[in-house]
């Protein structure tokens, strides 16, 4: 121990510590005794010194240059007859003389003991009551801003600095600010039912579901329609619309007749520019049957299946540059009526929407489409089945390293939305109720550090949007 340190214990000076210190080396032998030093002031007051050991009070200064020997006194004793012999009287006791100056040593280093001894105890007892502050942490509350709309919201798109939503009753497509939710434009021209929407390139795309169905295209300067693009462009029945590059692609459940599809679906690719079809993709029982969601990243697109005639569903994913593809299906991944699909970074995330039970999260590896984990139980409050919404192409999203999850009925019964973890699958909490106003949240997008989400609203009732900002 240092002597500033046992001066800081102690409370003596630091040159008395340094002395102190250097005396206890000599007496334990450390350091010959020629390593003489001043004595400091400090210790004046311990001459004369008494012997803590009640031998007698003695002078430093008057020792003696050789040791004296001093016997101690043998007492009396008083032999009883016919008892035995009384034990031998104890050995002479050998110490220093008083005033050897070893001897004062002795002394001087083992009060400085009990005066450190005294100061560790003090201080242990002083971190023992200072009571621990208990640390946890606190995510951070985000803002919160809602924003009304004139019917029914069902699907976002959010592209450079706006958003924009299709709503039905009455069909329209709306443009917001996303920095302050103004209303750019609104338009209801080529609409019929619109469902999902896509936004990129200088244009909107907006798949109407009523039968036989079509895509309206839309200029995204002026709000205005461009074309209404149907079945001579290969369009039938569209469910879902993403862009991809200079291209379109489109989900369709294929010909209906009396509400009854009569086949497989398909997916038909545009030309962004033109709205000429490119191609088609037919469905077959082994791929694409009932193609309910679509999702893009890098040159694949993913196709996902809700599992028609009583299927499973599955993810189909095709490979742009040289249009191959897979398919994964099975108990293996959970799927059940899937109805939403998510890509972003490696992974894939499906929405599962099953006509009874909750609602499930079933996670992939977008490089070959393994299975990695099922998301499901109360904690994630996923909901159950909500009428009327069974597909939703945009009830799941992923923004950075967020999933985020649209619960028609989760919450007190009005709607919540779930957060998680996008690399381990953990939950980050929920959100419902008061200030986000959640009334059957069906559709939810994400950009930068922006959650919008649509609530369809209450019968009859025009419903909101509500924007969560800074969530991170």
């Amino acid at each position: 121990m240092s002597a500033e340190s046992l001066a800081a214990s102690t409370g003596l000076t630091a040159e008395s510590c340094d002395w102190a210190t250097h005396e206890i080396a000599v007496a334990i032998g450390v350091l010959p005794e020629s390593h003489e030093r001043q004595q400091p002031a400090a210790f004046a007051s311990a001459q004369p010194m008494t012997d803590p050991l009640g031998i007698g009070a003695h002078d430093p200064s008057a020792a003696s240059p050789s040791d004296a020997t001093v016997v101690a006194p043998v007492p009396q004793l008083t032999v009883q007859p016919a008892a035995p012999p009384p034990p031998p009287p104890p050995p002479p006791l050998s110490i220093k003389a008083a005033g050897s100056r070893k001897s004062a040593r002795i002394w001087v280093a083992a009060a400085l003991a009990v005066v450190v001894a005294a100061a560790v105890v003090a201080v242990v007892l002083a971190s023992r009551s200072t009571p621990r502050v208990k640390r946890h942490h606190v995510v951070a509350t985000p803002l919160v801003h809602i924003y009304g709309v004139t019917s029914g919201p069902n699907a976002i798109a959010l592209t450079g600095a706006h958003a924009w939503v299709s709503q039905t009753s009455p069909d329209t497509v709306a443009e917001f600010n996303l920095a302050d939710g103004t209303q750019v434009v609104s338009d209801s021209a080529g609409l019929h039912a619109p469902w999902d929407i896509a936004a990129g390139g200088g244009y909107v795309w907006v798949a109407n579901e009523t039968n036989p169905g079509s895509v309206t295209k839309l200029n995204a300067m002026t709000g205005k329609v461009v074309q209404v693009l149907g079945s001579s462009n290969g369009i039938e029945n569209p469910t879902a619309v993403a862009i991809l590059g200079s291209t379109v692609w489109v989900t369709n459940l294929g010909a209906s007749v009396n509400g009854s599809f009569t086949g497989f679906g398909s997916v038909t690719e545009l030309d962004a520019t033109t709205g000429a079809e490119l191609k088609t993709i037919a469905g077959t029982e082994g791929g694409i049957t009932y193609p309910v969601s679509i999702a893009v990243s890098g040159p694949y697109v993913w196709i996902l299946d809700g599992g028609y005639v009583g299927g499973l569903g599955g993810v189909t994913r095709i490979d742009t540059r040289n249009g191959s593809s897979w398919t994964k299906t099975g108990g293996v991944y959970g799927f059940e009526r899937p109805a939403s699909i998510a890509v972003s970074g490696p992974y894939v995330w499906v929405l599962n929407n099953p006509y009874r039970g909750g609602l499930s999260v079933t996670e992939m590896n977008a490089s070959d489409g393994s299975f990695v984990r099922t998301l499901s139980g109360p904690q994630y409050d996923f909901g159950r089945f909500a009428g009327g919404f069974g597909y939703r192409p945009e009830g799941i999203a992923a923004a950075g390293n967020r999933v985020w999850v649209a619960n028609p009925l989760g919450g007190s019964g009005h709607g919540s939305l779930t957060e998680i973890n996008a690399q381990t699958g953990a939950l980050v909490r929920v959100l419902s109720g008061s200030p986000y106003r959640f009334y059957l949240p069906t559709a939810v997008a994400g950009a930068g550090s922006q959650v919008w989400v649509a609530s369809f609203g209450p019968r009859n009732k025009p419903g909101w949007l509500t924007v969560v900002t800074s969530f991170k």
